[in-house]
């Protein structure tokens, strides 16, 4: 479970039935196997992306990270509603759309926001109306292989990221011809999934009570009140519209992270045949960049003839970059530091609170790990700064308040998990 990206694919190739979807207490999606049913028939096991037989590099990491590349470009939606509503430059959904209105797909897989559930959903686009009401990005895990695969029957188009795109590659060479293979798939790229608590979390922050219905919910809202382009995030009730600044989302980000996400060379996604991005560090083309524009790189020569034919109606507008630009825009030197670095810091916080390390790693419920970094995460959301607080001698009882404080949680889910005995002897 500690590495399930909840792409969902699991769920459908199991012959029994035995895999479901499920949310922890931290607010993640993960595939729960039911050992009583399960045949060990390993289809699961073969296509999941997080599976160590699947994550073997056969070729230079350079190769690996990038993928192939026809062209790269910079562009935007031609149509100014699209463009308006997107995350970024609308390019996706016009393409999608297109493909639409041209009857070459049913249908789209995309992420939503339930908002009566107030959690991201991955749903069936079947035409425009869905497809803009879609729009933007919710950042929080959805099963899209889990619904492409329930639908795959019809001619579909599907947006993913690099784990559930892996997921489908894996699916098409263990099964080969038995699996309809998506009309397009769209890649975005990525910088990782989190915990549906996010959106709890900004909701309270927000003051909204869970009466209240949420008609509207954007993590960057291009709203000129919400800072423009990449700006606040913006919610809507049926009486009021809430801003919440741009630092508090990224400050959201980095509690709530998804763990796979944090160790993912997948972040081009290099399995798709068009992929979809921010324009970041592309500064030469200001007057497009600011009103919302998307970077671009055809992957396959599918992609590349779908680029090609929606320039040619006008449905998006588009110049050729160098892709070299493009990737470095994305900052993937930083990503790959970061990974490189990751253990330091969230292993931080439990050399102050003193767990053994025995006390966890003998025994194999996973669970109790996403309990505790749920935890820790409370814990880091009273206190970003938690180096400073640590070394700030003027803070010392504050500091003992809030490790005992937290102190008393971990045991508590310890106990849960461990029993009463065994949950006390995990600590000094």
């Amino acid at each position: 479970m500690g590495l399930c990206s909840a792409c969902g694919s699991c769920t459908v190739v199991c012959p029994v039935d035995a895999i479901e979807m499920r949310y922890n207490n931290a607010g993640f999606l993960y595939a729960e196997l039911d050992k009583n049913k399960c045949v060990n028939c390993r289809k699961c096991i073969q296509i999941c992306p997080s599976n160590q037989e699947n994550c073997i590099i056969q070729k230079p990491l350079k190769d690996h990270i990038l993928g192939k590349i026809q062209e790269g470009y910079l562009g935007y939606a031609s149509n100014s509603q699209i463009r308006g509503n997107g995350q970024s430059g609308g390019v996706v959904t016009a393409l999608l759309n297109f493909l639409l209105e041209r009857g070459e797909i049913d249908g789209a897989v995309v992420a939503d926001f339930h908002k009566k559930e107030r959690k991201a959903i991955s749903i069936v686009a079947s035409n425009r109306e869905e497809l803009l009401n879609a729009q933007g990005s919710y950042y929080c895990q959805t099963s899209a292989c889990k619904t492409y695969l329930e639908n795959c029957g019809r001619k579909l188009a599907i947006v993913l990221l690099g784990c559930q795109a892996r997921a489908l590659s894996n699916q098409e060479k263990y099964q080969g011809e038995t699996v309809n293979k998506p009309v397009i798939k769209i890649g975005l790229f990525c910088g990782g999934q989190f915990s549906r608590h996010i959106i709890d979390e900004a909701l309270n922050m927000a003051g909204i009570g869970e009466k209240d219905a949420v008609s509207k919910f954007r993590f960057r809202a291009k709203d000129k009140k919400a800072g423009g382009i990449a700006g606040d995030m913006l919610i809507e009730t049926e009486k009021k519209q809430y801003t919440i600044p741009r630092e508090e989302r990224i400050r959201l980000f980095d509690i709530w992270k998804c763990y796979r996400c944090n160790v993912c060379l997948d972040f081009y996604n290099t399995e798709c045949d068009i992929v979809c991005g921010d324009p970041w560090g592309i500064n030469d083309r200001d007057v497009a960049v600011k009103n919302g524009a998307n970077v671009i790189l055809a992957r396959t020569t599918k992609g590349q003839r779908l680029l090609e034919d929606a320039l040619k109606e006008g449905i998006i507008q588009a110049e050729v970059i160098p892709f070299e630009k493009i990737y470095k825009g994305q900052n993937m030197l930083d990503r790959l530091i970061y990974i490189g670095n990751i253990n330091k810091e969230y292993v931080l916080p439990f050399k102050h609170i003193g767990i053994k390390k025995n006390g966890i790693e003998e025994k194999k419920n996973r669970n109790i790990l996403y309990d505790l970094k749920y935890s820790y995460r409370l814990y880091f959301s009273e206190h970003q700064n938690l180096k400073n607080l640590i070394n700030n001698k003027k803070k010392i009882y504050e500091r003992k308040k809030l490790l005992t404080k937290f102190k008393k949680t971990i045991k508590t889910i310890l106990k849960k998990f461990f029993g009463e005995k065994e949950g006390r002897n995990a600590f000094r």
